[in-house]
């Protein structure tokens, strides 16, 4: 799927029209309508514009190759729970976090056993970082 391809989706499934996505972005207009007609492809800050905009890794848009990421209904659930219980930037921030994995996984040049080394580096880190913090609870709560 081209560049152009899939920001008319992106921009479609957000129902924006290429005025509104004009705006919301600081791109002309003009230069909206070229990208989706696939005459121009954004490069710079106007790529990294259309990439901050839908949360999505501007390589994924540029590479024909990788498809564009889906969040499933269990993440969109997760999401929402996210937003109930701490607010809109948590929630959207943990979006962005599923949407750049989804990305990552589903294209890009690194063979699937390099992603699958990354994804357990991931949890190993978690893990630390989740010790780290009970340790640092325990010294608090010591007198």
């Amino acid at each position: 799927m081209t560049f152009a391809d899939k920001l008319k989706q992106l921009r479609e499934e957000n129902d924006l029209t290429q005025m509104q996505l004009a705006a919301e972005t600081g791109i002309a207009k003009r230069s909206v309508v070229q990208y989706e007609q696939g005459v121009l492809t954004p490069h710079g800050k106007n790529l990294q514009r259309i990439a901050n905009y839908f949360r999505i890794d501007p390589a994924v848009l540029t590479d024909d190759s990788a498809e564009l990421p889906r969040i499933t209904s269990l993440e969109e659930s997760y999401v929402n729970d996210i937003r109930e219980k701490y607010g809109d930037k948590a929630a959207d921030d943990m979006s962005g976090l599923f949407s750049a994995a989804a990305a990552f996984f589903a294209g890009g040049e690194l063979p699937q056993e390099e992603k699958d080394k990354f994804l357990k580096a991931m949890n190993k880190s978690y893990i630390r970082c989740r010790e780290e913090a009970a340790k640092r609870r325990n010294e608090e709560e010591q007198p």
